[in-house]
């Protein structure tokens, strides 16, 4: 199949696949609530920069009011004129007769059922009339500035962002003016110290919260996005903060993020195993990336230089994405959160592992190029890549068409694959300090709750699975459903693992990574023991962590 389309019967073979990923979110529990850490021994929160739960509170999805009862798939128009595709009601029959996809590896087991009951706060508020009034929505693109774009067909999750903007104007009677604004955070910050109105919503990321959380203005004076009927998404944690909500995230980031992009021709020819069938298997490790990579790796030509490569890092992705991954994959972390206390783990024995690992692909092993971004994969040149899927599908065309997806394998001290997010989750809306008095914070949360609950079935054109369906354009296979879905299963089982890093790393970039004495740099490029250098910076960096507090008045 050419990669640059999937047809209308390949989609169909997607949607059962769909389908089973389906069954696991209905029937899974979906609280918001902590998970514990490898040992077990204290909880981990967004705050702390360690694994987040974020699951979806939907209890029980009831059937869209567009799904057809007849097992079919169609293609539709949205309120806003997007193209959708409908997902039958025979997904809540398949219960009994369908298992989770790939059941030998726990990870893809859904929790169980969730018995706690709740009130929708918001649901249960009177409609009210703003008379036309114009609520100003600061976003970052220009393509976010124009409203076509919300009805372009760009993701499912944009698509039905855009059906929800003309929802809220009609059931509010308002309309939105949404103004791009490139220095967001810089604006933000700027109004909020100098007491100035600037705008009524504004898009935010959760990496902003440590700089900004007392810049914006905490939602749950005016809507409960606690309850399991709240149909939020299971984002909502990174955009929380000592404990208190600062936005309702509208992007799911199932990941978008990074992922190992694999040549399924390359292997296939080297003999090798295909890895989503590893990955389906439980057995995609550090050790088998490893076997593949050494193996892959080939003077072609026999003029003493390399010409296939095991492992690269795409034009989509970097060193320091790359390096964050590998060590959440490990469950290690840069910098973690303890007791109220801001901590350099990089010394941790996981974390120390992962760059260790890293090191020995590139200098011992020589089956990898892990210190700078190459086309080589895109070439054929490699036979797997670090990717960053979101950038991948703006030139889907320059890969190869057997490529597929895969997670990141797991390490040593992980028992299971992980969902890592780099950038701290996607777009959120949250509420400047000040608005327009004559509209009030009230009314502009309860906006943002219809706008940015997507996972709540009584809207007319809900779409179920819109995360899942978000990824279609980008996949080169239906078989890459099967990553996408295993992503999502652990997503809602385990929640999403973030690091304090993410939250400061302006401050740390260059002791960490890009400096040419970095911690990176010096492991990998100057092959020297990983324990050896990462001890030798921690003074270093534990003097800028407190530099960074003490700038945001932590």
């Amino acid at each position: 199949m050419k990669n640059s389309q999937i047809t209308g019967k390949t989609l169909k073979m997607m949607l059962k696949v769909v389908a089973v990923a389906l069954v696991a979110v209905i029937l899974s529990g979906m609280l918001f609530a902590c998970v514990k850490d490898e040992g077990g021994d204290t909880e981990a929160s967004v705050a702390a920069g360690s694994s987040i739960t974020a699951s979806l509170p939907e209890t029980t999805r009831k059937p869209a009011a567009t799904l057809k009862p007849t097992g079919s798939v169609e293609t539709g128009k949205t309120a806003s004129g997007a193209a959708t595709a409908t997902i039958s009601t025979e997904v809540v029959q398949v219960r009994d007769t369908v298992e989770a996809a790939d059941a030998t590896d726990a990870d893809n087991q859904p929790l169980g059922e969730d018995e706690t009951e709740g009130t929708d706060m918001v649901a249960e508020k009177e409609i009210f009339d703003l008379k036309g009034a114009t609520i100003n929505m600061a976003v970052y693109s220009a393509n976010q500035a124009s409203r076509p774009f919300w009805s372009s067909g760009y993701s499912a999750e944009c698509d039905m962002l855009g059906t929800r903007m003309d929802y809220v104007e009609e059931k509010y009677n308002f309309k939105f003016s949404l103004n791009q604004e490139k220095a967001q955070k810089t604006n933000l910050i700027l109004n909020a110290i100098a007491g100035t109105y600037w705008n009524d919503i504004t898009f935010i990321l959760g990496s902003w919260l440590m700089e900004c959380d007392k810049l914006l203005t905490p939602l749950e004076s005016y809507i409960d996005l606690t309850t399991p009927n709240a149909n939020i998404n299971r984002c909502i944690d990174f955009v929380t903060w000592n404990g208190h909500y600062y936005g309702v995230p509208w992007q799911n980031k199932v990941n978008w993020d990074d992922y190992i992009l694999y040549n399924r021709a390359i292997l296939q020819r080297e003999g090798l195993p295909d890895i989503i069938q590893l990955q389906s298997d439980g057995n995609w490790t550090w050790e088998a990336l490893l076997d593949i990579s050494i193996k892959a790796t080939k003077d072609i030509n026999s003029d003493g230089i390399t010409d296939q490569w095991g492992l690269t890092l795409d034009t989509t992705s970097t060193y320091t994405a790359f390096t964050q991954r590998f060590i959440a994959s490990n469950f290690g972390s840069i910098i973690t959160k303890e007791n109220d206390l801001y901590r350099y783990s990089l010394n941790d024995p996981n974390s120390i592992n992962a760059l260790q690992f890293i090191s020995n692909l590139h200098n011992v092993y020589k089956s990898a190029i892990l210190n700078a971004s190459s086309t080589k994969y895109k070439l054929g040149q490699s036979a797997m890549a670090a990717v960053k899927m979101a950038n991948v599908r703006t030139n889907k065309s320059s890969y190869p068409d057997t490529s597929a997806y895969a997670l990141f394998p797991k390490g040593p001290n992980a028992d299971r694959h992980v969902n890592f997010s780099v950038t701290v989750g996607g777009w959120a809306c949250g509420i400047p300090l000040v608005v327009n008095d004559k509209i009030g914070k009230e009314k502009i949360a309860r906006v943002i709750y219809d706008l940015c609950a997507l996972y709540d079935p009584t809207f007319p054109d809900y779409l179920d699975d819109v995360d899942v369906m978000s990824y279609l354009p980008t996949l080169f296979s239906e078989e890459d459903l099967k990553t996408v879905i295993l992503e999502k299963n652990i997503t809602i089982n385990h929640g999403i693992m973030s690091d304090i890093y993410c939250y400061i790393s302006s401050g740390l970039s260059k002791t960490i990574f890009t400096a040419t004495d970095s911690v990176f740099k010096t492991i990998v490029n100057g092959n020297t023991a990983a324990a050896t250098v990462i001890d030798s910076r921690k003074d270093i960096v534990e003097a800028t962590i407190q530099d960074t507090l003490t700038k945001y008045n932590k």
